[in-house]
């Protein structure tokens, strides 16, 4: 009776351990089908199911190394190193956050800048001839890189600031779920367009004069 017992309350902690590798495997594929995890953090995730499932179908090593540890009932050994890479994941995404922090302080110093020289100049009688555009040199993709950044992409925003700008969104809210198969957003408005309203709105300047075989240009006053 007692080795039935036992046999019993160890096909119960396998079966306990199993269940659990089971949901974490289960969950991480819906939050990737969903968009929710990107697949560099997904992998982790899923190393750590796959483990715990090779604990569950491992008759009796995850006993024998919780035996080592001192800990005496299987599963509580197995949530107490759930513990441990749940901190890690944690002081990992913390890392992350704080990168994050410091690109919205650059961005709040160029906000600010942005701000101080629309003022100074809203002060003067020429304000509604000054028209601004913020661009960057090269885009950027949706996906971070191994180093937590961003790769050089085909698409970026512009912004227009001035008295005279027609203020909104000039074509479409690029999906984030729909990719081009380099990684990069789907373009919806071609640079050279922006660039002609400019020429056309603010310099009085044919486009065609400057952007040799291209006419088109957003009505951006």
């Amino acid at each position: 009776m007692i080795i039935a017992a036992h046999a019993a309350t160890t096909l119960t902690e396998r079966l306990e351990v199993i269940a659990v590798a089971v949901i974490i495997c289960g969950l991480i594929f819906e939050l990737v089908r969903r968009k929710r995890l990107m697949e560099r953090y997904a992998i982790l995730w899923l190393a750590a199911g796959v483990i715990v499932l090779v604990l569950g179908l491992w008759k009796g090593l995850l006993t024998r190394l919780s035996h080592v540890v001192g800990i005496y009932y299987a599963p509580t050994a197995l949530f107490a190193v759930a513990f441990v890479f749940v901190l890690v994941m944690l002081v990992h995404f913390s890392i992350i956050v704080s990168r994050l922090s410091d690109q919205n302080t650059l961005l709040a110093e160029v906000d600010a800048a942005i701000g101080a020289f629309m003022t100074s100049i809203s002060a003067g009688s020429r304000s509604n001839d000054v028209t601004m555009m913020v661009y960057s040199e090269f885009g950027r993709r949706v996906m971070s890189n191994a180093s937590d950044g961003t790769d050089h992409g085909t698409s970026a925003p512009v912004l227009l600031i001035g008295n005279s700008v027609k203020g909104g969104l000039y074509g479409e809210q690029p999906p984030l779920n729909n990719l081009d198969v380099n990684g990069n957003l789907q373009v919806t408005t071609d640079f050279r367009s922006v660039y002609g309203g400019l020429l056309n709105d603010v310099l009085a300047t044919p486009v065609s004069d400057v952007i040799p075989s291209w006419n088109t240009a957003l009505s951006v006053h």
